[in-house]
């Protein structure tokens, strides 16, 4: 270890300890992708085991009619076809009470994709500068054209323009 100073304002110094410098090599990045797995896996555990509701439909077991809540966790894992179908439950009351907003956020889930290689930053490292790196999060699934159509009628009938994308 050497010790610099640092300066301050008024003349004051600052004694600093530098310490050894971070090894970057093979064990780093080991070390990062698996200390990243780690966090990943934790913070999958924890949501998954937060929420026992999705979209109001309570998922515990007799809670709610069995093919509601059959539904409601197809469309809680991303199954675009459950999605669109719930949404249509939402809109029309079939089950459940009517709730647009519900409707809306089940119709914009199903229209658009899902899924392909997602961009993840990567902080610097040591003397490796930080960086952009692709992560699978799965099979790439397209959204559905049926959703979108619903989806256009609802916000037409309500009210709600759609946002451009400029």
């Amino acid at each position: 270890m050497r010790e610099t100073t640092n300066t301050l304002p008024f003349g004051r110094t600052l004694p600093i300890r530098r310490t050894a410098p971070l090894v970057v090599g093979r064990t780093a990045w080991v070390r990062t992708l698996k200390d990243g797995a780690i966090l990943l896996t934790i913070a999958f555990i924890l949501t998954s085991c937060t929420s026992n509701r999705y979209a109001g439909i309570d998922l515990r077991s007799g809670a709610s009619e069995p093919e509601l809540q059959k539904l409601a966790m197809r469309a809680r894992v991303g199954d675009k076809s459950a999605q669109l179908e719930l949404g249509g439950r939402f809109e029309t009351g079939r089950g459940v009470g009517v709730d647009r907003a519900i409707s809306r956020m089940l119709y914009t889930a199903a229209a658009n994709d899902s899924g392909g290689p997602v961009p993840v930053w990567t902080p610097r490292i040591g003397k490796v500068s930080g960086h952009i790196a692709f992560y699978s999060s799965g099979p790439r699934v397209p959204g559905l054209p049926a959703a979108r159509a619903r989806l256009k009628s609802l916000e037409n009938r309500d009210g709600h323009p759609r946002r451009s994308r400029k």
